[in-house]
């Protein structure tokens, strides 16, 4: 069942595993159900709980929202200046 799941979320991207986790799922049950018919065992449910990622993954995705977060941050510093430049004239 392992390779299976494996197999499945080699078809999305990290991203898309976390969005399109039904569509990944039913895709996993399929394979799983047939899998196991072979061996005259009934596939009852699956459920996909939790994702991990490798850390350096992980970090990857911490550094983007810290430089997302810092971007905003500057653009809000710009449009305050110029909000001040305004009350100051």
């Amino acid at each position: 069942m392992k390779e299976t799941i494996k197999q499945v979320a080699a078809h999305y991207s990290a991203a898309e595993l976390i969005t399109k986790r039904p569509a990944a799922k039913n895709e996993a049950t399929t394979l799983i159900t047939a899998r196991l018919a072979n061996y005259n065992i009934i596939v009852d449910a699956i459920s996909i709980t939790n994702f991990s990622f490798s850390n350096v993954f992980t970090q990857a995705i911490e550094a983007k929202v810290t430089a997302v977060q810092q971007a905003e941050s500057t653009a809000n510093q710009s449009i305050q200046s110029m909000y001040r430049q305004y009350d100051i004239l």
